[in-house]
């Protein structure tokens, strides 16, 4: 049984029309039936603030007009593009790294959306900037979007460790899934990357590291179904984020799907360096679920390792 995805909030870093992460997230929001919240983060403008104050506005008038100004603005982009009836629009003052999260949290969002550069792509460096930081303090998950969600059977491929912490966020991955698929259906891999070591240590030993591998990615998918229908699972050997990106082109995926790493206190926000690499070089949209509590008992080989992979 899936959650319902009643609430996104979706960063507009620019307004007329400019930001590329506009017209997927509406379609986004029509494909899930959620209320969409567009926001933008801005810093004041001085010259815009003071032809307010020239026009006669005093004491906090000019930044509220100014503000409503530029949501009106971001409401005339929404109207071109979709149903205004079911967006919202803000104009908040202040960096988007913090907005963001915060009006998130209040919301009691379900997803948070960023999308590329207002250059149009996502550069190398782009976890670097707001969306990395966005990711890091966002407690809802949050959807890196390139492009619109096809209007296909949508291809999700999950990454897992096979730690508690990543089959946890492997199963909320699922959840959500089959809401941003919408009525189109999803055709679902979960990859499992094993160390070289791993495998080398197989190698001499009739293959069972390996085998004890596929089994546990086996006995995890078991107990997480979609639909009635469990992901055709895939082990790979090597280095994980480069098996992962890799798994992604060859298969041809839509959307990547992984989870944090499950610390505690500051370091809970610290994206994995996994998590961070296939954000950076992943050839589509990248859905990353923050530590969430396992709502299954999983088998008892699933235990943390030393560092977690993902």
């Amino acid at each position: 049984m899936t959650s319902p995805i009643r609430t996104l909030v979706a960063g507009a870093a620019t307004l007329h029309h400019e930001d590329p992460v506009l017209e997927p997230v509406v379609a986004l929001a029509e494909r899930t039936g959620a209320e969409l919240h567009l926001v933008h983060a801005y810093e004041p403008d001085a010259e815009a603030l003071s032809r307010y104050r020239r026009a006669g506005f005093v004491g906090p008038e000019p930044e509220r007009f100014y503000s409503e100004d530029l949501e009106e603005e971001l409401a005339d982009d929404a109207r071109t593009l979709g149903r205004p009836a079911g967006i919202r629009c803000h104009a908040v003052p202040g960096a988007a790294a913090e907005v963001l999260p915060s009006l998130a949290a209040g919301l009691d969002a379900d997803l948070v959306v960023v999308g590329p550069s207002r250059r149009g792509r996502i550069a190398g460096a782009v976890l670097g900037t707001t969306a990395q930081a966005v990711l890091r303090a966002s407690a809802a998950p949050v959807l890196l979007l390139r492009g619109k969600l096809p209007d296909r059977p949508v291809r999700v491929l999950l990454a897992t460790d096979l730690t508690v912490h990543s089959a946890a966020a492997h199963a909320r991955g699922l959840d959500l899934v089959a809401r941003l698929a919408g009525v189109h259906a999803t055709l679902t891999r979960t990859v499992h990357v094993a160390a070289p070591a791993f495998a080398a240590e197989g190698a001499g030993y009739g293959g069972e590291p390996l085998d004890q591998a596929r089994a546990d990615l086996d006995a995890m998918l078991a107990v997480q179904e979609l639909n009635g229908s469990t992901p055709q699972p895939c082990v790979r050997i090597g280095e994980a984020a480069h098996e992962i990106v890799a798994e992604a082109r060859e298969w041809g995926a839509d959307l990547v799907v992984l989870g944090t790493h499950g610390r505690r206190g500051a370091a809970r926000w610290l994206l994995g360096s996994v998590a961070e690499t296939v954000l950076r070089t992943a050839p589509c949209s990248v859905l990353v679920v923050p530590p969430v509590r396992a709502p299954y008992d999983y088998p008892a080989a699933l235990a943390e390792p030393a560092a977690a992979a993902v």
